[in-house]
């Protein structure tokens, strides 16, 4: 028996044969493609790793990353409140005048009740009527105590012609008595002194310098004009 194919029936043939190839073609794509995804899952972490190793290895050879120590950070890093020129005025046990001033003052956050000041200035007026100016780079106001620690630079000016340096003080403003444990100097129109240390009690008008310590006395100069003294009370 034989099957006459007329021309269309050629062309529903030839259309099923060429679907089959498609499928095949198009199943090979999908393998490949899917051998092409499953192989960059794998390559990009490895990739992504190998940079973080490069960046890491350029990082320790030619900027290493150090940890900032604490002391280093400026205080406005940790800080909540600045004051610009600020000016503290009160009056000591003894009811004389003083005032701190600084070029800055800022709250300290892990301590409200202490401020930390940037060239602060004491002026105190002593019981005896002598005045005293104390100067230094930086410094600590403990607002309740009415305590003043002092860093830097320290310098107490006396108005009869006497200064003292030293590098650290603490100065009790309501107490007008003043110390350091570290190395003074101290000149003035009758002497000069080097010392370890120092006690300064303004009420009493004692002061004591721990030892070792070295006076220099000068010779009195007739034609110098007289020291200011303190008013008596």
């Amino acid at each position: 028996m034989m099957v006459e194919t007329t021309p269309q029936n050629d062309e529903h043939i030839d259309l099923l044969i060429r679907s089959d190839e498609n499928i095949q073609l198009n199943n090979q794509k999908s393998k490949r493609h899917s051998n092409m995804v499953r192989g960059m899952r794998l390559l990009l972490p490895i990739a992504a790793l190998a940079v973080i190793v490069v960046i890491m290895a350029w990082k320790s050879d030619n900027n290493p990353v150090t940890a900032v120590p604490r002391e280093q950070i400026s205080p406005q890093t940790v800080s909540q409140n600045e004051l610009i020129n600020p000016k503290f005025q009160s009056q000591d046990n003894s009811g004389q005048p003083y005032s701190i001033t600084a070029d800055k003052a800022t709250q300290n956050a892990e301590d409200m009740n202490t401020l930390l000041l940037q060239k602060p200035v004491a002026d105190m007026t002593l019981k005896s009527g002598g005045e005293v100016k104390v100067t230094a780079t930086n410094g600590q106001y403990q607002q309740e105590q009415k305590g003043l620690t002092l860093d830097g630079n320290v310098t107490v000016h006396h108005n009869s012609g006497y200064e003292i340096q030293t590098e650290k003080m603490n100065v009790d403003v309501t107490g007008q008595i003043i110390t350091s444990d570290t190395p003074v100097t101290g000149h003035g129109p009758q002497a000069d002194i080097t010392a370890t240390g120092l006690n300064v009690n303004g009420d009493s008008k004692i002061v004591i310098f721990t030892g070792p310590a070295k006076l220099i006395l000068h010779k009195e100069d007739p034609t110098a004009p007289a020291p200011a003294q303190d008013k008596q009370p």
